[in-house]
């Protein structure tokens, strides 16, 4: 691409936002798709190009993607996984993540047939999910003998979830020990608080259940 300074002006009109590495792409990509210059960003308005550049460096979120998340932290797989990404987390203080709803998911598919709406325990599990990874990512992996179980949850539904919509979850420890962790967790859609409430997750060791039929 050969951005001059009417090219640089029409890219911002139309959603290419330029930034250090190239030309990020929000509006339908979100914040993820990046598209690369042909040329160097020093042939863009150098003040444009300084003030995005700037924004770029100060957004230093971590993020894990849907397969780092089956691989390290989470032991559920289709169709129970309900998270697609964690998009921050700073251990020990908050995390962040999101799943997208379709009207494919097997818990959409029947509830209901004529109006489509996410299970509220199908949030609460996203959430309860969400506390595996972070209890995981602040205190470490689970040993051979652990597992995890959610002993209590409290939570409002303030409003129903869609297809299309994409739920941004957030949970902060309340009280986080290496066997227990209470939060508050949240879910919003377009701003907007659809889920608040609180949880326990707690260690359990396996060997405590005399003769599992798992």
């Amino acid at each position: 691409m050969n951005f001059t300074d009417n090219n640089t002006q029409r890219a911002v009109e139309t959603g290419l936002y330029p930034s250090g590495d190239g030309c990020e792409l929000k509006g339908r990509f979100g914040d993820y798709g990046t598209a690369y210059a042909a040329r160097p960003l020093g042939r863009m308005n150098p003040h444009l190009s300084r003030s995005f550049m700037s924004e770029t460096r100060t957004e230093n979120k971590r993020v894990i993607g849907y397969s780092e998340i089956k691989a390290k932290y989470l032991p559920h797989r289709y169709p129970i996984v309900m998270l697609d990404r964690i998009t921050d987390y700073r251990a020990g203080e908050y995390i962040e993540a999101i799943k997208c709803v379709t009207g494919n998911s097997p818990e959409l598919v029947g509830h209901f047939p004529d109006r489509a709406i996410m299970p509220a325990t199908s949030i609460v599990q996203a959430l309860a999910q969400l506390a595996i990874v972070f209890l995981k990512l602040s205190r470490g992996a689970l040993q051979e003998d652990e597992m995890t179980v959610v002993t209590t949850t409290k939570f409002k539904f303030l409003q129903p979830v869609f297809p299309g919509d994409t739920l941004k979850l957030k949970l902060t420890p309340i009280r986080l020990e290496d066997s227990v962790g209470i939060f508050n967790g949240s879910a919003q859609v377009d701003g907007k608080s659809v889920v608040r409430g609180s949880l326990t997750l707690a260690k359990a060791n396996i060997s405590k259940f005399p003769n599992p039929l798992w």
